[in-house]
């Protein structure tokens, strides 16, 4: 089951053309976590559209090293 909602600022968006470092992104929740071969714990978040545009993005895996909740 995804978790709640949260507001998170990620430092980099590597597939996100106009992120700017310390943007906000909403978050409509988060659908597995996994730790890498490396350690490196990640989540597979799923974004929330665009407030503005409403453009969709893709569930990703973010490592917990990119992502703040406020």
């Amino acid at each position: 089951m995804p978790r709640k909602r949260k507001s998170l600022t990620r430092k980099k968006r590597k597939n996100k053309n106009t992120a700017e470092e310390g943007q906000i992104w909403e978050v409509r929740g988060i659908l597995d976590e996994r730790t890498s071969a490396k350690g490196v714990l990640e989540y597979l978040v799923d974004w929330a559209p665009d407030k503005t545009t409403g453009k969709e993005y893709d569930p990703e895996w973010v490592r917990r090293a990119f992502l703040q909740a406020p």
